[in-house]
């Protein structure tokens, strides 16, 4: 809130500087990840900038020689950004790459020049090229819950030109799953390919979805968590029953959050009992 504050009415340039190894305060790799970016977001519209940087230089509770370089080159404008930022889905059993060297840019040119690269945060499956700039790794098969993974990292020149850049990556299941919850054999719950991706939904869309058994139709449809569909059905369904989702053409498909449609899905068996009655929805 303190950085949101200081940088409006009239707009104001901020530039935060943590550093690392600080032994008394703010130190760490990565606590700004809690913040930063729900500042940033909080200023659009209002011309006020905010940027953090880690400093990694210095290891007492003092202004480095680095710190002052990169607040010069801030005064001066003389920034970098990342021309295309990493992309914020991957599929699950799928090589992971983003080439950090390659997208990095300064807005006021300056040559051909060594970058550092970091990985602040990030799952166990992703590593660092800190040679090439690169972010690699195989995204591992998971079960049913896929929960998005943090990435932070940091990419400088020797200059004090930076790019510190935040984002949840979310994970692709292989197909959609449909299941029921222990006591309710007329309501079945849709998993989508992607966890906390989900907002709102038309009541309209309920027809896109067919079972095997004729006798059975989705009444009602809700949103529960982000991340789940609830479908209210005018039959209990049983153990054969089967269904399948055909709304990607329709007029009011099912969207995720940045605006993409939900793919159709094949025929899926409904796995009954999938969730106990007693226990709460994870998401």
């Amino acid at each position: 809130m303190n950085c949101t504050l200081a940088c409006l009415a009239p707009a104001r340039q901020m530039l935060q500087i943590n550093n690392r190894y600080d032994p008394c305060c703010f130190n760490g790799m990565f606590a700004h990840i809690f913040y930063a970016d729900s500042v940033v977001q909080a200023l659009k519209g209002t011309q006020g900038t905010y940027k953090f940087y880690l400093d990694e230089t210095g290891t007492d509770h003092s202004v480095t020689s680095k710190a002052v370089q990169v607040m010069l080159r801030f005064i001066q404008a003389d920034t970098a950004f990342l021309q295309n930022p990493p992309l914020d889905s991957t599929s699950n059993g799928s090589v992971y790459n983003y080439d950090i060297k390659n997208n990095f840019a300064t807005v006021i040119p300056s040559g051909d020049v060594d970058l550092r690269y970091v990985l602040l945060k990030g799952p166990a499956w992703l590593s660092m090229d800190e040679v090439n700039g690169r972010l690699t790794g195989f995204v591992p098969q998971e079960s049913l819950i896929v929960y998005p993974d943090t990435i932070s990292f940091k990419v400088e020149d020797p200059d004090g030109r930076f790019v510190i850049y935040n984002y949840l990556l979310k994970r692709k299941r292989e197909h959609a799953y449909f299941f029921t919850k222990g006591g309710e054999d007329s309501v079945i719950y849709f998993l989508p390919q992607y966890l906390h991706s989900l907002e709102t939904v038309n009541q309209s869309i309920v027809t896109a979805f067919q079972f095997n058994n004729p006798m059975i139709h989705v009444t009602e449809i809700s949103v529960i968590n982000n991340s789940f569909l609830k479908l209210r059905l005018d039959h209990a369904v049983s153990q054969n029953d089967s269904v399948m989702y055909r709304g990607y053409l329709e007029l009011n498909p099912i969207r995720y959050k940045n605006g993409l449609k939900l793919e159709n899905s094949d025929m899926r068996n409904i796995v009954l009992d999938a969730v106990k009655e007693n226990i709460l929805f994870p998401g």
